[in-house]
């Protein structure tokens, strides 16, 4: 995979390879190249040459490029779920969707660590997005479709019942529970300038989570953004 990137000032290699690493490739090459205007201050073009794993470079080209500025500017979390973006052709904000669930989870005690549910969530990238699938169509207002969703979480269950590891089995079930028990969520408002929030909230019915501890509240509202996380409860 061949990517330009283009800076009006020089850029730190080791700002931009972890990012690139964290989207599931390696770097094999970097060649940079000073542009000197006769107008202005120099800028700079950075080639790199990546390798990744993708079934369709052209259908992850644009979900590559907006998960990588995405990330430069802060939008999106710096980590390894953006992985997705290549082996479940994601796009960054609905893998924003897959983290929130995650950060959910071990607020709500799960006992697996992060790490293990990045590698579970890598591992399966099918599932993984058929989770975002469901969300779209319990949420999405263009998509809603209730045999749409009820199909899809069949398929879920399925999918999840060839998982040998029991470790990955209970993660993946744990993921579909909290989705199954979302009610609502912001993920769809847009401002005025045609823009998502740049939080992410939903609200759950705590009863249909099996890994939440007793007492559960009527509801619970989880609100998720790379700068702050936080579970807001109603009684």
């Amino acid at each position: 995979i061949r990517v330009k990137l283009f800076s009006s000032g020089g850029v730190l290699l080791s700002d931009v390879l972890p990012k690139f690493e964290h989207m599931g490739t390696k770097v094999a090459d970097e060649r940079p190249y000073e542009i000197n205007p006769s107008d202005r201050a120099p800028v700079w073009i950075y080639a790199f040459g990546l390798r990744g794993d993708t079934e369709d470079l052209e259908q992850v080209r644009g979900p590559m490029r907006e998960a990588f500025l995405g990330v430069w500017h802060g939008d999106f979390e710096d980590d390894g779920l953006n992985a997705l973006v290549l082996r479940a052709e994601l796009t960054g904000r609905e893998v924003t969707v897959i983290r929130a669930v995650a950060k959910y989870l071990r607020q709500a005690g799960i006992a697996f660590s992060d790490s293990y549910m990045e590698r579970t969530l890598l591992a399966h990238p099918d599932i993984t997005r058929l989770f975002v699938e469901m969300f779209a169509a319990r949420f999405d207002p263009n998509r809603f479709d209730r045999h749409d969703m009820e199909r899809l979480e069949t398929d879920i269950e399925e999918a999840i019942e060839s998982v040998q590891s029991l470790d990955e089995d209970r993660i993946l079930r744990a993921f579909l529970s909290v989705i199954g028990a979302m009610l609502r969520t912001n993920y769809y408002r847009i401002d005025e300038r045609g823009k998502p929030r740049p939080y992410l909230s939903f609200k759950l019915d705590p009863s249909k989570v099996p890994t939440l501890p007793l007492p559960r509240p009527q509801f619970e509202i989880f609100v998720y953004s790379p700068r702050v996380q936080g579970v807001h409860l109603r009684g």
